[in-house]
């Protein structure tokens, strides 16, 4: 056994000198071979003469079409006059001439109040009126003769004219017993019933005008400045139905809590067919002007921060044009300040200045006929080649 366990460590001590052995070897052989210790050459700098080059954008000649913007409030139909009917007088309603959701013209009789008492007070005026006429020719004719003063002539006057106003103020009072329509509308209620009792500045009945019938709306500060008074329009109902009319109003001062301007569209409703409250639209399309469409993308600023698009001058040279946005829809925007003909910068926009000269690739050539080398490579640090964005249009 201790012959054994000798023989394995004998064994045990040979394996770890050779391990030794083989280790110094290894980190010895770089001082014995000194082209082996040299470092490894330094890979020559990398090539960036192509970054002087040309840069490429790509872009696409358009030409600018009329365009009609149109503008769409949301609002609702109301009627053009509505209002409470009062009474001028007091007295019992004795009848109501006109029953509820009927048409009435102008000057037709609604209302008639109870007249005993107003009668009573028009012919006692008339009484007195009578007694005074006849106190002043007496004391006109003895004031002639010297019998009066001039002073009790002048009292016996100005009592006559009291009497005639007296008379004047019945008859009014009197007329007022019966409650006329003051313009043509629609008997939409009545507030009270033959029977109750009204006092003056009493309601008795709500008359509203439904011809011609107005859609009222709310426009921003930017759609008001568009609108003119007196403009063609079309009101669009909840159930698609359109009806010509014109903006009867357009406010010129806004709401304070909104900052939106009222408008109100006047259409025809002789038949009194549309009621006040329904749910409208305003549409009004505007006069067609020269705009461009062109993909919100394309959009940038310049260095004055104005919002504008970068085309191709003489077909090679980057300017810098201003643009207004007329109108928005789901595939672009519609602008204005571009020539009638642009070469516009469709990818590539933002890594050009204004002035540069580029080398264009046209969208519009078929893809076969285009050489591999002018494809559109993708952006590097420095800016020098195109960055491609969806064009959108």
């Amino acid at each position: 056994m201790q012959s054994l366990g000798m023989e394995t460590m004998k064994r045990s001590l040979l394996i770890a000198l050779t391990i030794t052995l083989a280790v110094g070897l290894w980190i010895g052989s770089g001082f014995l071979d000194p082209e082996a210790s040299e470092p490894a050459t330094q890979k020559p700098p990398a090539a960036v003469d192509h970054l002087g080059t040309m840069p490429t954008v790509r872009a696409r000649t358009q030409d600018a079409e009329p365009h009609q913007q149109v503008i769409v409030l949301r609002g609702s139909t109301e009627a053009r006059r509505a209002v409470d009917l009062k009474s001028q007088t007091f007295g019992m309603v004795r009848e109501i001439l006109a029953d509820e959701n009927t048409l009435v013209q102008e000057g037709q009789e609604l209302v008639r109040l109870d007249e005993a008492e107003r009668d009573a007070q028009l012919r006692e005026a008339r009484a007195v009126l009578t007694q005074r006429r006849i106190e002043y020719d007496a004391a006109r004719q003895l004031a002639t003769k010297g019998y009066r003063s001039e002073t009790e002539r002048a009292a016996s006057a100005a009592a006559l004219q009291a009497a005639q106003a007296n008379v004047e103020a019945a008859e009014i009072e009197l007329s007022h017993a019966t409650m006329v329509a003051p313009f043509t509308g629609l008997v939409e209620r009545h507030i009270m019933e033959a029977g109750d009792y009204a006092d003056r500045g009493e309601a008795l009945l709500r008359l509203v005008e439904l011809n011609p019938l107005r859609i009222v709306a709310f426009a921003n500060a930017k759609e008001a400045l568009k609108l003119r008074q007196g403009m063609d329009g079309k009101a669009v109902l909840v159930t698609g139905e359109e009806i010509p009319g014109r903006i009867a109003y357009l406010a010129r001062e806004a709401e304070r809590a909104t900052r939106s301007f009222q408008v109100e569209l006047e259409v025809d409703n002789s038949d009194f067919r549309v009621p006040a409250g329904l749910t409208a639209n305003i549409v009004i399309t505007l006069p067609a002007e020269p705009a461009q469409f062109i993909s919100p993308a394309l959009l940038t600023l310049d260095k004055e921060g104005r919002l504008g698009v970068k085309i191709l001058e003489d077909g090679e040279r980057v300017s810098f044009h201003p643009v207004r946005i007329v109108d928005d829809e789901l595939s672009g925007i519609w602008v204005t300040g571009l020539p009638p003909r642009a070469t516009v910068i469709t990818v590539g926009q933002e890594f050009v200045k204004e002035g540069e000269v580029v080398r264009p690739i046209f969208e519009q050539d078929p893809p076969a006929q285009q050489d591999p080398e002018d494809a559109v490579p993708e952006p590097t640090p420095l800016g020098t080649e195109t960055a491609e964005r969806p064009s959108g249009t």
